[in-house]
């Protein structure tokens, strides 16, 4: 199948009863109490059933079933058609490492649908320039793909304007895990160089485990401190692992005021 038609089908997945009926007209159905014309009236049944053009009787259950089957084999469909052109691993750590997302093409002229779908996923994982921060949840928001299942400790630094809008997102530091040495005079450099009003600093940890270690809670303290005395408010740090995030201003955690 053509990867268009694929594609076209994975984003239309919404099954008609009559073309489910159709994908069991070679089915035995003279048996069992779900045939044409079976003798329920010895028994009722709690399950919602539905009757299709063929007079072949479903129960909800089995129709749900039947759809996410035929989405799971258009998944894989669709994921056999893109590997000729595309390195779906390789694509998945230049998202964890944000890397360049065309690296991942096997080929240097792709089909357009290709192309598009990687056009489509980079607008996506670039974040609007006027991005505002307003929770510790917009943070995680902004990070989790890029730094969820990185297999390596890196710290970063959100700049922010007086309005909390994000001005530029800073690899501080990056190392083998575990082993990141934090100077906080580091973190300040390019808030004082876009002389932003605030910052959120966001780590990660490449176990998976957000428990703020006691590490985690002296660093933040000085940076909180720093950030006072440079008049650059340090808003939050954040922990990302495996999907998850842990706010330690929301836990008071090296902060003594809440988000």
């Amino acid at each position: 199948m053509e990867y268009a038609s694929l594609l076209n089908r994975l984003h239309n997945p919404r099954l008609t009863h009559h073309a489910l009926a159709d994908n069991t007209d070679n089915a035995d159905n003279s048996t069992g109490p779900c045939s044409a014309g079976a003798d329920t009236s010895e028994g009722t049944t709690a399950e919602t059933t539905v009757e299709t053009s063929t007079d072949t009787v479903y129960t909800q259950a089995e129709l749900d079933l039947e759809t996410l089957a035929l989405r799971d084999k258009q998944r894989a469909a669709l994921h056999e058609a893109l590997t000729p052109y595309l390195d779906t691993d390789a694509l998945r750590q230049l998202v964890a490492s944000s890397g360049n997302l065309y690296d991942a093409l096997r080929r240097d002229n792709p089909p357009a649908d290709v192309q598009a779908l990687l056009d489509l996923l980079k607008t996506i994982l670039t974040p609007h320039e006027r991005y505002q921060i307003r929770s510790p949840a917009d943070v995680a928001a902004l990070l989790m793909v890029d730094m969820g299942h990185l297999d390596q400790e890196e710290l970063r630094v959100i700049m922010l304007d007086n309005k909390n809008r994000v001005q530029e997102i800073a690899t501080i530091y990056r190392g083998s895990v575990n082993t990141i040495q934090i100077r906080v005079g580091e973190i300040y450099k390019a808030a004082v160089r876009w002389n932003s009003t605030a910052i959120v600093v966001v780590h990660n940890h490449p176990s998976g485990d957000i428990t703020p270690s006691p590490e985690d809670i002296l660093v933040t303290r000085k940076i909180v401190e720093a950030g006072d005395l440079l008049d650059v408010q340090c808003v939050d740090h954040l922990i990302i692992g495996h999907g998850r995030w842990c706010s330690m201003r929301e836990r008071g955690l090296g902060f003594t005021k809440g988000f």
